[in-house]
């Protein structure tokens, strides 16, 4: 596991990758870029988290065989009945697709996050102190590390909500 300073190119990266999908699926689609690296001067792993809302997952995976076609590999584990999960390993940067269908709220929920750590600095930084944190403790073990996220953002999970209803 490598955590690195937030890269400039990780827009790029987004923008780039999101050609890329936007050009195997005719239909309307949306990609929103979530997760650390969305989040401007945020320390993390160099994966580029997308989410893809789609209008219906079952047509959604009558098609889902072409993403293998430009290097993206099912990850059956982390897919559930309202999600469908991608890796795409790349050589300076990685790739994550959660394509949910729309109306999930988990669509809103990741927006949020970001828009949250985006316009709260003292969030972020202290988001990325916890971060700094858990890596330090856990070099080893993505899984500790991962837990010791999640317990964060369940813990602010509120706090954002309210924020986001605010803002619209």
């Amino acid at each position: 596991m490598k955590f690195v300073p937030y890269q400039l190119r990780w827009v790029n990266d987004f923008q780039n990758e999101k050609i890329v999908i936007k050009g195997i699926f005719k239909e309307s689609i949306q990609l929103h870029h979530i997760g650390s690296t969305a989040i401007p001067n945020m320390f993390a792993k160099p994966i580029i988290d997308m989410m893809m809302v789609v209008s219906d997952l079952e047509k959604f995976d009558e098609k889902r065989s072409i993403l293998h076609e430009v290097g993206y590999l099912k990850m059956g584990e982390r897919s559930t009945d309202q999600r469908r999960f991608f890796q795409k390993k790349g050589k300076n940067v990685s790739f994550h697709l959660h394509v949910l269908q729309k109306g999930n709220p988990e669509i809103e929920r990741h927006i949020a996050l970001r828009e949250f750590m985006i316009a709260n600095v003292e969030h972020r930084d202290e988001y990325i102190q916890l971060k700094k944190d858990l890596y330090k403790k856990n070099i080893d073990s993505e899984g500790h590390y991962m837990e010791g996220k999640e317990k964060y953002l369940n813990q602010i999970d509120m706090q954002v909500q309210e924020w986001w209803k605010e803002k619209k």
